[in-house]
């Protein structure tokens, strides 16, 4: 009887090791990630120094578009590119500046829109991008060196549609340099 209880006690400490040892190897396989290529500032300016453009001028907090007033919530920057959000109404607001890409689109967002058109703003051709037509929910331009984006997601001020009228566009752009 005294075998057959010290083999299941050998049994039992063995299923116990075995089961620390996947424990172990799947906490430290679950903690492993990617490093954030973003450190947050907290201006614009910082973040123009940080990502190496010669400046970000962004409309001022409180600017007034028909879609609502500009609210800024944060700025980072990672190598070549600076990055301010923040509200435009009721809608999140993103707004890149960094150095060109070769498909002209540094905003980070690849989903497919129904309708995409163009706005002039000065000598800038800015490429408009959203779901209901003449409402953008991207838009990117160059000018210099430097590559632009916006990216709006929900609802400005017009509660029926989604993205931003070609307006708000042209001032987004305007002020954004």
């Amino acid at each position: 009887m005294k075998k057959l209880t010290a083999i299941v006690l050998a049994l039992a400490l063995l299923l116990a090791l075995t089961a620390c040892g996947k424990k172990q190897e799947t906490e430290a396989t679950e903690s492993t990630q990617l490093a954030n290529p973003w450190t947050d500032v907290n201006t614009a300016a910082e973040a123009a120094k940080g990502a190496d453009v010669e400046s970000f001028e962004l409309p001022d907090d409180g600017a007034a578009t028909s879609a609502g007033a500009v609210k800024w919530t944060g700025y980072r920057w990672m190598r070549g590119l600076a990055q301010a959000k923040g509200t435009i109404g009721s809608a999140e607001l993103t707004v890149r500046k960094g150095f060109k890409a070769d498909n002209g689109d540094i905003s980070g967002d690849y989903n497919e829109y129904t309708n995409g058109w163009t706005v002039e703003v000065g000598d800038c051709i800015v490429y408009c991008y959203g779901n209901a037509e003449g409402k953008a929910m991207k838009a990117c331009w160059e000018k210099g060196a430097y590559g632009y984006s916006l990216n709006i997601r929900g609802q400005g001020d017009d509660a029926g549609s989604y993205g931003v009228a070609d307006d708000v566009i042209y001032a987004l752009v305007t002020l954004t340099k």
